[in-house]
């Protein structure tokens, strides 16, 4: 069964931030009192990293938490912090439809659409069929073209029709 979803990148997402990091490039080149690209790229590449790293680690906490329960298979916290995630994201729909410039995010998916797909992935590692099946239907009813719900669905079938 499918591992829980972090970041699984789209290039088209990641041209804001190139801009971005060329911005502040140039904005360091022009702001600093001596020409160095080298200064002007290690400047704006802090900023961008720092940036990128306190609102993840703020804006998207319910998330990262739910990623850290996960990792220490503390299972049914992870399933509390993803629901949180999707809550929150459900609330403050603009961030999620922008991550790619609030988050500096180059992931295919919402934070919403990954907080469904981790939580259907948290009840595979539980290894708990039923609601392993609920999940992935509840993903397919908010994200009708997701692929993973879509494969998840058919293997669970499969596995019903074999048995």
């Amino acid at each position: 069964m499918k591992q829980p979803v972090s970041i699984y990148s789209s290039w088209a997402k990641s041209i804001p931030q190139i801009i971005v990091t060329a911005v502040l490039a140039f904005a360091a080149m022009t702001g600093l009192p001596y020409d160095s690209v080298t200064v002007a790229l290690v400047t704006s590449l802090s900023i961008f990293f720092t940036y990128t790293y306190l609102i993840r680690y703020f804006v998207a906490a319910a998330h990262r938490r739910g990623m850290t329960a996960l990792s220490k298979r503390e299972f049914d916290t992870a399933i509390v912090e993803f629901e949180n995630s999707f809550t929150f994201f459900s609330k403050n729909k603009w961030l999620d439809e922008y991550s790619s410039i609030m988050f500096m995010s180059s992931s295919v998916w919402s934070y919403r659409e990954m907080a469904l797909m981790n939580i259907a992935a948290t009840y595979s590692m539980k290894k708990d069929t039923k609601m392993y099946r609920v999940a992935n239907e509840r993903l397919l009813s908010e994200y009708p073209d997701n692929q993973r719900a879509k494969d998840a669905l058919e293997f669970l079938d499969a596995l019903k029709n074999e048995g």
